[in-house]
């Protein structure tokens, strides 16, 4: 649940209203709303979740490059397993998708 918890801190955070930027407004429609400079412009909604997905995981993943020294061993597998795990388990990733859709539904 990291990396949608991730997208909710980021793009939900009433406290950040910059990062609220991106939104589902028909949750049946193939489209997502993204704000782009001064104006909300429609978006491909999988391509664009997919997007997000992904600079999320490489976020995380930067974080855990740069704070690898500091992590217990223990912590240290955790994360080398959840990226084992999403690399080679699609269902996880769909549900990571799904999850990372209803928090955009709810903005």
């Amino acid at each position: 649940s990291s990396i949608p918890t991730m997208v909710k801190e980021i793009h939900c955070n009433e406290n950040h209203p910059e990062n609220m930027n991106i939104k589902i407004v028909n949750k049946k429609a193939k489209f997502i709303n993204v704000y782009k400079g001064d104006k909300w412009q429609k978006e491909d909604k999988k391509t664009t979740i997919q997007k997000i997905v992904n600079d999320n995981f490489n976020l995380l993943d930067s974080k855990y490059h740069n704070m690898n020294d500091s992590l217990t061993k223990d912590n240290k597998l955790k994360y080398v397993n959840y990226k084992a795990e999403i690399s080679n388990n699609n269902e996880l990733v769909y549900d990571i998708f799904k999850s990372t859709e209803k928090i955009l539904e709810n903005v």
